[in-house]
């Protein structure tokens, strides 16, 4: 059992549609060799996370799977900060109750001050839900000096900085992971909007048209973002989204 959930924490942060898949794979194997490993329904409950929020089924569907993994995750390992870092997925992505989220994510980081993935996810909280940008460049660099290799704290401080209106830094971000990761289009179209919004067009439309044909179709409504900020709003109206305006 443990060495299905080794494997799938292996799969689970490459945060790739087939990682995510493989992910739930193994954590299944693992609850099969062991139904009462708590961390394995903590991360299963991740992984169904990661689905939702990558597109991989229609909305709300993995809702009741993580709500169940939750639980047992809570009931078999509650002293586990990566117990409660799923926990927390229930009010942040499933509720939208950010100060519950708050206090999830403060009462797991008082469990293990070095976790790092409670800072990455508590930095995404401070620049985009809470609007601290600065603060949450604090907190994301610091859990990026906790693991260096952590690419979803990579992830989260592009982010934090788009959020923020700081496109041109954000695009330095999503070009550093673009080299890391060449096969991954949704870095590429994160680049290419930022560097819309930060008024370099010219590259931005260059590497929209190499990213299109990787692009899935159920890319769509972000494609649709994509494609208007370049200028091209009858392909932005093409995939259903900008409509007329």
């Amino acid at each position: 059992a443990y060495n299905h959930y080794l494997r799938g924490r292996h799969h689970v942060q490459q945060y790739s549609r087939s990682g995510v898949m493989d992910a739930a794979a193994d954590f299944e194997r693992a609850l099969a060799q062991d139904p009462e490993f708590g961390l394995a329904h903590a991360m299963m409950a991740f992984a169904y996370t990661v689905q939702n929020n990558y597109g991989m089924g229609t909305p709300g569907e993995h809702f009741p799977r993580i709500r169940e993994h939750v639980g047992l995750a809570l009931r078999y390992a509650p002293d586990e900060p990566w117990t409660h870092f799923a926990a927390a997925v229930v009010p942040y992505t499933l509720e939208w109750d950010w100060q519950a989220a708050k206090e999830v994510y403060d009462r797991t980081l008082a469990l293990d001050p070095d976790f790092t993935a409670i800072r990455w996810v508590m930095a995404e909280w401070q620049g985009i839900v809470a609007g601290n940008t600065e603060l949450a460049l604090q907190t994301v660099d610091e859990a990026l000096r906790l693991d260096p290799f952590a690419s979803a704290a990579a992830a989260t401080r592009a982010a934090i900085l788009h959020f923020g209106r700081r496109y041109a830094e954000a695009a330095e971000e999503y070009r550093a992971m673009r080299e890391l990761d060449p096969g991954n289009p949704t870095n590429t179209m994160n680049l290419v909007s930022n560097l819309a919004l930060s008024e370099q067009v010219e590259e931005a439309r260059r590497l929209l048209a190499e990213a299109l044909p990787r692009v899935r179709s159920t890319y769509g409504p972000t494609l649709a973002v994509h494609l208007a900020r370049v200028g091209d709003l009858e392909g932005a109206r093409a995939v259903g989204v900008v409509g007329g305006g």
